[in-house]
């Protein structure tokens, strides 16, 4: 069974938008910050889901959708990066951070995260990671990012026909394991 959170965004004619997070652990809170950066650019955010993760206390996770402009991650980066969304002192559980982050080769976003977040698919050295396509141009758009009570185990992109044609961004897996420490809590 998925336990599922949709964090809308947006609504217009064509349809509502917004970040869609699936668990297999049973969703405890749920909660939606709002990252926009000004009213006539599309609304972004972060949704927060809390997780009970059978008896090991409580899992965070946050899925992101960061803007297109420079200017729009960095204020979005400062946003983050707070003690009301991602270093909240009463969320001291295991934390993931992952989605879509819009961030390119200089990035404004990513030097400041990996300063409180380890990023996985640097932890594990893994080269071949592009995740966004567009006619000719690969890049990493989309990253995993997880709190030290983790050990990255491995992590992959899902490339095949049916991620082809789902989305311009290919999904992300990770997998991980909680330090023994975090077992007897």
């Amino acid at each position: 069974k998925l336990y599922s959170y949709f964090c809308l965004t947006r609504v217009t004619e064509k349809g509502t938008y917004g970040i869609l997070t699936l668990c297999r652990f049973p969703i405890i809170e749920k909660a939606k910050y709002d990252l926009s950066f000004r009213n006539d650019i599309e609304p972004r955010g972060v949704s927060r889901i809390d997780a009970e993760i059978g008896g090991h206390g409580l899992l965070h996770v946050y899925n992101i959708h960061l803007g297109l402009r420079v200017r729009e991650r960095r204020h979005q980066r400062r946003l983050m990066l707070s003690e009301s969304i991602l270093l909240d002192q009463h969320r001291q559980d295991p934390k993931i951070i992952m989605g879509d982050f819009n961030d390119r080769i200089v990035s404004v976003v990513h030097g400041k995260l990996r300063r409180h977040f380890i990023d996985i698919f640097n932890y594990l050295q893994i080269k071949k990671r592009s995740t966004f396509r567009w006619r000719k141009i690969a890049m990493r758009l989309d990253h995993i990012y997880i709190s030290e009570q983790f050990i990255p185990i491995d992590a992959y992109v899902v490339k095949n026909k049916l991620t082809d044609v789902a989305s311009d961004h290919y999904p992300l897996v990770g997998i991980l394991r909680l330090k023994d420490s975090m077992r007897s809590h």
